[in-house]
C-alpha cells in the first residue's frame, strides 16, 4: 500500500473516530456564539483521548509510566545510541503557566509550575533566561500549586494536575474529568529538589488535581490543601493527610497569621454555587461565609498589613458574569467593589483563568486579572488597565523584600512587575513550556525548517535554524503543511476548522487559500500535504475534502 493511500486511509480514521464522540462539541459551541471556545476545546481533548472507551481508566497514565520505566531498565543500550534529542526551542515561546512561587529566603531563585512541561527555578528571578526544569523522577505535567517551607526552602511541595471541572454523570455514564493535564497528587522535597518522594499519592487515581497548598506560618509541618476532592490536612509535614472538608472541587485557602485556628477556603464546580466558607477551630467545624451565589471559581487575598482583610475574586462558570468582593472581619461580611459591569475582565473564562492581588502594605491598590488585567488605586472600586503582561492570568506571588514587586503567570509564561501591576516585563525567556498543537511540520529537503501552532498564542511559529523563532503562520491552534518538493509553499489552518491559509515565501506571509467548508469540525482540525503530488491537500471535518490545486 502507497504512503499516500495509507495517509489518506488513516486521516479518514482519525476524522471519523473524533466527530463520532465529538458532534456534540461544536453544536455546543454554536448554540453559545459568545463562548471562547475553550472549554469546548478541553472537552474534545478529554472525549478524543479516551476513545473508543467512554472513559479513560484513572490508572492508566502511571501504570504505563511504570511499565516504560521498567522496560527501559531491561533495554541493552545501543552501541550508538545517544541521547537522541536536541532542544531548539522556541526560546521566546513559554506557554501556560499555573503557578509561581519565590523562595522566601532568597527571592532571586522563583519556582513555576506548568499546564503540561512540569516544574521550573530561576536563579535569577527569570530575568536572564537561565529556567530550568526540575526533574521529580515522576511523570508529572501540570503542576498547579506550590509552597515552600518559610524557615527552610530546601522543603517545597508541589500539588500536580489541571483540572477545571470535577467529573459528572449523565444517564449513569460516568464522564471523565475535563482537564488540561494529568496528576498525581502531591509530591514533597526536603533538599531543594534534586529528589522527590509522593506526599498525597493519587498515582492510580489521576482523575483529580491540587488547586493550592498552603503552610501553617507559625507551623509547616501542618499542611492545607484545596482539592478537588475536598481540603485536606496533614499534621506531619505531608506524611498523612485527611479530607477534612469533602466539597467538589476546593479552590483557594487563607489561613490567619494572628490566629491559625481561623481559616477561609473556597470551592466551587462548573454548574454548582461556589462558596466561601469558614472555620475558626482549625477545621473541626465549618460554616458558610459566601457573599454571592455565582457558580464556578473563587480565589482570594489577604491583605497582609492587616489579616482580616480577604479579597474574594469570584466568576460565573462560563456567563462573564464576575465580581470582586472585600471582607474586613475575615468573612463574617463582605461588599462588593466591582463587577463584570464596571471591570470586565472576565469574559467568558472564569471558570478559567482569573485571580486577585493586594499590596502588602497598601489596600488601596489591588491588582485583578483575568483575561486582561487591571489596576485599582481606591482598594478596587474603580480599575485602568495595566500594561505590558499578557492574557489568560492564573497565578501571582510576591517579592518577600519588595512589596512593590509582583510576578503573575499567565499563559504567555510568568511576567514581573517592579510597581505592583502598573507595567510588566516577561521574564520567562527559555522557559520550554509552549505548547504546539498537533499539526506541526518540517521540510524535507532543510532541516532548519519546521512550522507550527501553538496554544493561545496568535499567530504560530517558524523554524529557520536559530532557537529564537520568528512568528508565522496564522492563529493558535491549526494543523500546518509543507509541500516537500517547495519548502517555499507552506499552509496553516485556523481554528475550527474554519479556513486554510497558504504561503508562498516560506512562512514570510500567509494569504487565503481554501475555505467555505460545511460540516462539524475539530477545534484543531487536521489536513494532510500528500508527499509525492504536493498539489494535492486532504482535509478533515466531519467529512474528507479535497485539493488538487495546492488548495
Amino acid at each position: 500500500m502507497s504512503r499516500l493511500v495509507t495517509t489518506i486511509l488513516s486521516l479518514a480514521l482519525f476524522a471519523a473516530a473524533f466527530f463520532s464522540i465529538s458532534d456534540r462539541v461544536p453544536e455546543r459551541a454554536a448554540q453559545h456564539p459568545s463562548r471562547s471556545g475553550a472549554m469546548e476545546a478541553l472537552e474534545f481533548w478529554s472525549e478524543a483521548r479516551s476513545y473508543p472507551d467512554n472513559n479513560l481508566p484513572p490508572d492508566k497514565y502511571y501504570r504505563a509510566f511504570e511499565w516504560a520505566r521498567k522496560a527501559e531498565l531491561k533495554k541493552k543500550p545501543l552501541p550508538f545510541a545517544g541521547s537522541g534529542w536536541t532542544y531548539i526551542g522556541p526560546s521566546n515561546l513559554s506557554g501556560r503557566m499555573l503557578a509561581v512561587a519565590l523562595n522566601p529566603l532568597n527571592p532571586n531563585t522563583i519556582y513555576a509550575g506548568s499546564a503540561s512541561g512540569g516544574f521550573w527555578r530561576s536563579h535569577t528571578g527569570g530575568v536572564s533566561g537561565d529556567w530550568e526544569r526540575v526533574s521529580t523522577g515522576y511523570p508529572v505535567l501540570g503542576v498547579a500549586a506550590i509552597a515552600i517551607d518559610p524557615g527552610d526552602s530546601n522543603v517545597i511541595y508541589i500539588g500536580t494536575g489541571e483540572v477545571y471541572r470535577y467529573a459528572g454523570t449523565a444517564g449513569g455514564l460516568v464522564v471523565r474529568t475535563t482537564r488540561g493535564s494529568y496528576g498525581m497528587g502531591i509530591l514533597k522535597t526536603t533538599d531543594g529538589g534534586a529528589t522527590w518522594t509522593k506526599s498525597l499519592d493519587w498515582s492510580y487515581n489521576q482523575e483529580r488535581g491540587i488547586q493550592a497548598i498552603r503552610l501553617n506560618p507559625h507551623n509547616p509541618s501542618t499542611v492545607w490543601a484545596a482539592t478537588t476532592e475536598g481540603i485536606y490536612l496533614s499534621t506531619d509535614g505531608g506524611g498523612n493527610w485527611t479530607n477534612i472538608l469533602p466539597v467538589q472541587m476546593g479552590q483557594d485557602i487563607v489561613i490567619h497569621p494572628g490566629d491559625t485556628l481561623k481559616l477561609l477556603v473556597s470551592a466551587g464546580n462548573l454548574g454548582l454555587s461556589n462558596s466561601v466558607v469558614k472555620s475558626t477551630d482549625g477545621g473541626s467545624a465549618w460554616f458558610a461565609v459566601t457573599p454571592t451565589d455565582f457558580s464556578g471559581k473563587t480565589l482570594l487575598a489577604q491583605y497582609a498589613s492587616n489579616p482580616d482583610v480577604v479579597y474574594a475574586s469570584i466568576a460565573d462558570s462560563t456567563t462573564g458574569v464576575g465580581s470582586l468582593w472585600r471582607t474586613d472581619n475575615f468573612g463574617d461580611s463582605w461588599t462588593e467593589l466591582s463587577n463584570n459591569t464596571t471591570n470586565n475582565i472576565f469574559g467568558v473564562q472564569g471558570w478559567y483563568s482569573h485571580f486577585v492581588a493586594v499590596h502588602p502594605e497598601d489596600s488601596n491598590i489591588v491588582f485583578h486579572a483575568g483575561v486582561p488585567a487591571s489596576r485599582s488605586t481606591n482598594g478596587g472600586i474603580t480599575f485602568s488597565g495595566s500594561g505590558g503582561t499578557y492574557s489568560d492570568h492564573h497565578a501571582y506571588a510576591y517579592d518577600p523584600t519588595d512589596p512593590d514587586i509582583l510576578y503573575v503567570a499567565n499563559d504567555d509564561g510568568i511576567y514581573r512587575s517592579d510597581n505592583f501591576g502598573q507595567n510588566f516585563t516577561q521574564v520567562s525567556d527559555n522557559l520550554a513550556t509552549g505548547q504546539f498543537y498537533n499539526g506541526f511540520s518540517n521540510s524535507a529537503g532543510d532541516p532548519q525548517i519546521a512550522l507550527g501552532q501553538v496554544q493561545d498564542h496568535i499567530p504560530g511559529y517558524l523554524f529557520t535554524g536559530s532557537s529564537y523563532w520568528p512568528l508565522s503562520a496564522v492563529d493558535e491552534v491549526g494543523w500546518t503543511g509543507i509541500d516537500q518538493s517547495n519548502d517555499f509553499i507552506m499552509y496553516a489552518g485556523t481554528r475550527n476548522g474554519g479556513a486554510i491559509r497558504k504561503s508562498t515565501d516560506r512562512g514570510l506571509s500567509f494569504g487565503a487559500a481554501g475555505g467555505g467548508f460545511s460540516g462539524l469540525s475539530c477545534w484543531n482540525a487536521p489536513f494532510v500535504v500528500s508527499p509525492s503530488s504536493p498539489n494535492v491537500l486532504y482535509f478533515g471535518r466531519s467529512r474528507i475534502y479535497k485539493s488538487t490545486t495546492s488548495a
